[in-house]
């Protein structure tokens, strides 16, 4: 499922080849699941919205106007918002899920490359946010985690 992300940044270069970069995201996060029930078909859709505390590590490649880079660290999100929506045979239901943690940790993992422009950076990354704890606070308490894919564009003011 894709979903909306973006945020703020600021990045600390504490020498040519390592910078810390803490950021502020809202991130969409979700799936979708199809499957019939009582011999009709029906699509699910959960959504859940945060606001996530990424604290990266950022191990720069090489010098240069071209640097490419990677990204790790560690990630808090706090729940914003959390809705399920079921259609079957025409008909739509949707309601807030009530079953899911307020809070989520998680490991980022990525690769990027700034490109200096000058009068500031353009920055473009790919990254990998790795759910370390179950979102699930249902009685069963099931293993649900995130696990999602992104594509950063952004720009650097110097």
């Amino acid at each position: 499922m894709a979903g909306f992300s973006g945020g703020a940044f600021f990045c600390y270069q504490s020498s040519d080849m390592f910078a810390l970069q803490p950021e502020l995201i809202y991130s969409m996060k979700g799936s979708k699941y199809e499957g019939t029930e009582m011999g009709m078909p029906f699509d699910a859709t959960f959504t859940v919205e945060y606001l996530e505390l990424p604290v990266l590590a950022k191990i720069i490649l090489s010098t240069g106007e071209t640097k490419p880079y990677l990204l790790a660290g560690p990630a808090l999100g706090i729940l914003l918002s959390s809705e399920g929506k079921v259609e079957m045979g025409g008909i739509s239901i949707s309601d807030e899920l009530e079953d899911v943690k307020s809070i989520d940790f998680g490991l980022v993992l990525g690769a990027g490359i700034d490109i200096d422009l000058g009068t500031g950076t353009l920055l473009f990354d790919a990254r990998y946010n790795l759910g370390l704890t179950s979102i699930d606070d249902s009685v069963d308490d099931g293993d649900i985690k995130n696990s999602v894919i992104s594509f950063n564009v952004g720009y650097l003011f110097d």
